[in-house]
């Protein structure tokens, strides 16, 4: 589990998230709203990108203030990812199990599972949205993560990306009981269970 206390932060005085509480359990587990309301914002804190004010994140027992053992419980996939673009796909994954201190044995197994076999060879700077999206996505999973917070993940991909990159982590989830996955977005079809809208955000007025 997750749990969210009292989270606070503001940036140049404008209130952003005030006072927030709540839990989020294994499986998948929205946040919507829409851009603007502080979705990309919750999710930087609790991925160490940004500080919060005031408050705590704990993950199944560990504190965010703990950061290295916190830090090695989650993966984070950003909604954007214009780094190692002169890398291959190979080089790129095991230089994420290097940083991870993961198990290199299993990139051919998440290399498989993410659909990237043909393309392992292939820069990263030539992937499409589509493709780095799954590629974040093996680079989250090498590690074993008790927890992925993927933000905005298809934002840019058109509707068939988008059905097949939901449809994949649908897989993920489904083979992985005890991972909690917070999926941020804006997109009504992203959402394919609403009853797992944890957190819904509103745009607040300057």
């Amino acid at each position: 589990m997750l749990e969210i206390k009292n989270l606070s932060f503001a940036y140049k005085n404008r209130k952003i998230i005030d006072d927030l509480t709540i839990k989020f359990y294994d499986g998948i587990n929205f946040v919507v709203g829409k851009n603007g309301s502080g979705k990309s914002t919750l999710l930087k804190i609790m991925s160490l990108v940004l500080p919060m004010d005031a408050g705590d994140v704990i993950l199944n027992g560990i504190s965010i203030y703990d950061k290295e053992k916190y830090r090695e419980k989650i993966s984070y996939i950003p909604q954007e990812f214009n780094a190692f673009q002169k890398f291959t796909v190979n080089e790129f994954l095991n230089i994420v199990c290097k940083e991870k201190n993961a198990d290199y044995s299993m990139i051919p197994y998440y290399i498989e599972k993410c659909k990237l076999k043909d393309y392992e060879k292939m820069l990263v700077g030539e992937l499409s949205g589509g493709f780095k999206k799954r590629l974040l996505v093996a680079a989250s999973l090498i590690s074993e993560p008790e927890l992925i917070i993927a933000d905005e993940p298809t934002a840019g991909l058109d509707s068939d990306f988008r059905e097949e990159f939901n449809n994949m982590l649908k897989g993920i989830i489904s083979d992985n009981k005890e991972l909690i996955v917070i999926y941020s977005s804006h997109i009504e079809d992203d959402i394919w269970n609403p009853e797992n809208i944890r957190l819904k955000l509103w745009t607040r007025k300057p």
